[in-house]
């Protein structure tokens, strides 16, 4: 058997991709993490030390061998400069983008209180909406805020680099 065979194999066998479906979040999160230390031309020991962790930690969570705590993530994400928000949330709904005064209401009103919201998501977005959500400017400083209502036992993280004006997301479930 070669390898493209192999690799068929595996996308035919049920078990491989329900175990690949449930790792993508980890798999996510460790690439997150490899791409900005790289950025910043550290080691993982170099990480490991500024995050107050070993860098066997570092590497397990980089492999996505590991499923670290939440306080793990947010103590790595932080040596890496990296700001971090995050929001356990129920049902997935759609908020269109703030605009009026009368908008900024309704939005409280499904983020409050969603059963009482009429909501509008797109037909075809139904089963995939994950993080459509408020986009609003500030005046002065043109400062964007994101409200994200995903799924049941998902964490939506916000990630912005403190010296850039880059934003990452990093979407998964994360137990501690």
């Amino acid at each position: 058997m070669n390898h493209s065979e192999y690799l068929l194999k595996l996308k035919k066998n049920t078990k491989y991709q329900n175990a690949k479906k449930a790792l993508k979040p980890n798999f996510d999160l460790g690439n997150a993490i490899i791409r900005a230390r790289i950025k910043k031309g550290w080691s993982q020991t170099e990480l490991a030390k500024q995050a107050g962790t070993k860098q066997a930690n570092i590497s397990r969570i980089e492999d996505a061998s590991a499923n670290p705590t939440f306080k793990t993530v947010q103590c790595i994400l932080s040596a890496l400069g990296i700001e971090t928000h995050y929001s356990p949330v129920g049902i997935p709904i759609h908020i269109w983008p703030i605009r009026t005064e009368e908008d900024y209401e309704e939005t409280l009103i499904e983020i409050d209180n969603p059963q009482d919201a009429e909501l509008e998501t797109p037909e075809d977005d139904k089963l995939k909406v994950l993080s459509i959500l408020v986009d609003t400017y500030e005046s002065e400083n043109e400062a964007r805020t994101h409200v994200v209502l995903l799924p049941q036992d998902t964490f939506y993280i916000n990630t912005s680099q403190k010296s850039s004006q880059t934003d990452n997301q990093l979407v998964g479930n994360y137990y501690n």
